[in-house]
């Protein structure tokens, strides 16, 4: 073996030292880069465009390798068409590449119409959409938007108003009420029509009976008139059915009876009366009296039938004969003086009086 003293001495190795320097200054450089594209080389921050042109700040926005698109914004202070400025503002730091907008003035804000969809919402988003601010606001009767969308705005659209304005919202609380018109008085027909011109309609006739209004004229309606119901609802007409008594005086009683009969009337026939002014066999009056409306319910009408006779002139006759022509007047006859045969130069009551049917003449003849 050799001895410790006739080794060869043991040198280190300077090529692997160096390689391991150029790995860690290799690492450093990556940490160094990977720290600066996290840090602020991926990013770019948004330019300021003050007094710039809209051309001017579209370059300007892509000289920092942002993308400039342009976009409306409504201001109070910039003439339309003018730059208002960035969005997001100068200052923001954005990936390189993100889209910056550079906003372009649309002048002052006018209130849009509302359109199609009324829905809250939607218009909501509209008025957002033109930089105002959408509010809720009262109600308004409409016949053609739904209960709860949205009728108009106020102010009213077409209006020029500020940037971030409050604009209320109208809603709908559906149609307007419709007041019962009146149609007393009018036949059904009519009252119908009248009804249905005011966006209502006739849900049924009720017969009633009236004594101040004639047969098939309307009473009166449910609701009554003059009440605010809902466009559309149903009507109770109330339709009168009262019989008038026909006008049956010196009418021949048969023929009193017909009228009556078929005007829906019972008929009573209470005992005849002497009237000088209605012949005998016609109707003196009827009870209830010609014109009064009657329930028909109880449509009873009496006729008192005239029993007056006009004597007739029996002067100069012979006594026999006037008896026969008294008695075919409905008359009795007595000779009081004289005979059949006689010559009749006196009766009492005398011609032309009007007596009851059956009184009884006084004849004076003479031979």
């Amino acid at each position: 073996l050799d001895s410790p003293t006739n080794r060869a001495p043991v040198r280190p190795r300077r090529g692997l030292g160096l390689l391991w320097l150029l790995l860690v200054l290799a690492a450093a450089v990556a940490v160094a880069v990977a720290g600066w594209w996290l840090g602020s080389g991926r990013f770019a921050t948004v330019p300021s465009v003050q007094g710039m042109s809209v051309g001017q700040a579209t370059e300007a926005v892509s000289a920092v390798g942002l993308v400039a698109e342009t976009r409306d914004a409504y201001s109070d202070e910039v003439p339309r068409a003018g730059l208002v400025g960035t969005d997001p503002t100068a200052g923001s730091r954005l990936p390189k590449g993100d889209p910056v907008a550079v906003l372009v003035s649309a002048g002052r804000p006018v209130v849009p119409e509302v359109g199609a969809r009324r829905d809250l919402d939607s218009v909501s988003q509209l008025l957002r959409d033109t930089s105002l601010e959408p509010v809720r606001g009262g109600t308004e009767h409409s016949d053609t938007v739904p209960v709860g969308e949205v009728v108009t705005l106020d102010p009213r659209p077409g209006t020029t108003v500020s940037v971030g304005s409050r604009v209320a919202m109208l809603t709908s609380s559906g149609p307007a009420p419709v007041a019962v018109p009146d149609v007393t008085g009018l036949e059904e027909d009519q009252a119908r029509t009248a009804l249905e011109g005011a966006g209502l309609t006739v849900g049924r006739v009720e017969a009633v009976f009236d004594e101040e209004v004639d047969r098939g004229r309307v009473v009166g309606t449910d609701p009554e008139a003059g009440t605010d119901t809902a466009r559309g609802d149903a009507v109770t007409l109330r339709v009168s059915n009262a019989l008038t008594v026909p006008d049956v005086r010196d009418m021949p009683e048969d023929e009193a009876q017909e009228v009556l009969s078929e005007a829906g009337f019972t008929v009573v026939r209470d005992a005849p009366e002497t009237d000088r002014r209605i012949t005998d066999g016609r109707i003196v009056r009827s009870d209830p009296p010609a014109g009064r409306r009657v329930d028909p319910a109880n449509a009873v009408v009496r006729i008192v039938p005239s029993d007056s006779v006009t004597v007739p002139m029996v002067l100069g006759s012979r006594a026999s004969d006037a008896q026969r022509t008294l008695r075919e007047a409905g008359l009795e006859a007595t000779i009081d003086t004289g005979t059949g045969r006689g010559i009749v130069y006196g009766q009492t009551p005398l011609p032309g009086r009007v007596v009851q049917r059956g009184s009884t003449i006084e004849l004076d003849a003479v031979g």
